[in-house]
């Protein structure tokens, strides 16, 4: 297999860049609309983003490599574009992407390294905003005992602080708010149809374990430069809210980050949970990296595992045969129950891939 995306021409580069232009950034960055567009007509770039590791996004790689190099040398005139270093928004104009291209190829070797070792690895903590109701509800069934969560694809382990962040929950006028009140890290989606889960006290969390082919430790400044580096650049709400968590995690790490990717590394990790620990096995947008059978065999240890005690697992993907599933072409999140060896499984709610919105659809 090719280690990076050479035996491709360039003109098929291009067709690919032109393609990431109008599908992702299109109008939600137009910052990154343009210099993907830019892209398409300027061999030397497209040729720099061959040099990414094979099976790597190119763009969110060379836009994620670039904005790495920014955030440590804030005074090139580039970074006027950038609003996570400036802090406001500018217009995009003509001198955009020949400035992009300037940069790229005066730091060309640079780049190319951080292509070359790097993997697109990002933590969405707004999806908090279903996983935070869906922890409390687990707890309140289970007499308040302590939740020990698994979080499988953690990246940095974000999502295992769901009880750090403060919620807000726009209800058609009315607000609802959860969390603590002082938190710097703010997690917001608009509740579609008057459907809100009923939750006393937020649950307490006695272990927070995150296992990942390759995680994040936030408390090595590197690996949460490139963290912040991926979160598009004039996503300034994302990029705030992202650098307030780092410096959190960074204060006082919880997690318990672990390398595995393979069934015995996961059977590894739960075999070091107590039964007096109420367990929560998590995914959020993972599976769709596992093969159709990577996937039926961590569905076969699950129902193996649910033989053996009572645990929790939460889905959330998007992915085709996923949604298939629950005949929906939103991101869908379900919940599966482990008790006394018997399985029910539940659609849980409906959203989208940053949980900007969330439909309820049961508890």
């Amino acid at each position: 297999m090719s280690k990076n995306y050479t035996q491709y021409t360039v003109e098929d580069i291009a067709e690919y860049f032109q393609h990431f232009a109008e599908v992702e950034p299109g109008e939600n960055s137009p910052l990154y609309y343009a210099i993907s567009k830019g892209i398409v007509n300027e061999p030397e770039l497209l040729k720099l983003a061959q040099q990414t590791r094979y099976g790597q996004p190119m763009a969110n790689m060379i836009l994620g490599s670039t904005h790495y190099l920014l955030l440590q040398n804030p005074d090139q005139e580039l970074a006027k574009y950038y609003p996570s270093i400036t802090g406001k928004i500018e217009k995009t104009d003509d001198h955009l992407v020949p400035l992009f291209k300037d940069f790229c190829l005066k730091n060309k070797d640079e780049i190319e390294q951080l292509l070359t070792t790097k993997l697109v690895q990002t933590n969405a903590i707004n999806r908090c905003a279903y996983l935070m109701p869906m922890f409390n509800l687990i707890a309140q069934e289970n007499d308040n005992k302590p939740l020990a969560l698994i979080d499988i694809g953690t990246s940095a382990s974000l999502n295992l602080y769901v009880d750090d962040y403060q919620y807000e929950y726009l209800i058609g006028d009315t607000k609802k708010s959860f969390g603590p009140v002082d938190s710097h890290i703010k997690v917001r989606s608009e509740i579609r149809q008057d459907l809100f889960p009923t939750f006393g006290e937020m649950a307490r969390i006695e272990r927070r374990i995150g296992i990942d082919q390759n995680p994040l430790d936030l408390t090595q400044d590197e690996n949460a430069l490139w963290l912040k580096s991926l979160i598009w650049a004039d996503h300034l709400d994302r990029f705030q809210r992202m650098s307030a968590a780092v410096q959190m995690v960074q204060d006082k790490p919880k997690a318990e980050l672990l390398k595995g990717s393979s069934i015995d590394d996961f059977k590894g990790v739960v075999k070091g949970i107590n039964e007096d620990m109420t367990l929560v096995i998590f995914h959020t947008h993972v599976l769709y990296q596992f093969s159709e059978e990577a996937r039926q065999d961590f569905w076969n240890w699950l129902d193996e595992l649910g033989q053996e005690r009572d645990f929790y697992y939460i889905g959330a993907e998007g992915f085709q045969s996923w949604r298939a599933k629950f005949d929906t072409k939103d991101v869908s999140v379900s919940k599966t129950t482990y008790k006394n060896g018997e399985k029910q499984s539940k659609l849980i709610a409906l959203t989208n891939g940053h949980a900007n919105w969330i439909e309820w659809q049961g508890f």
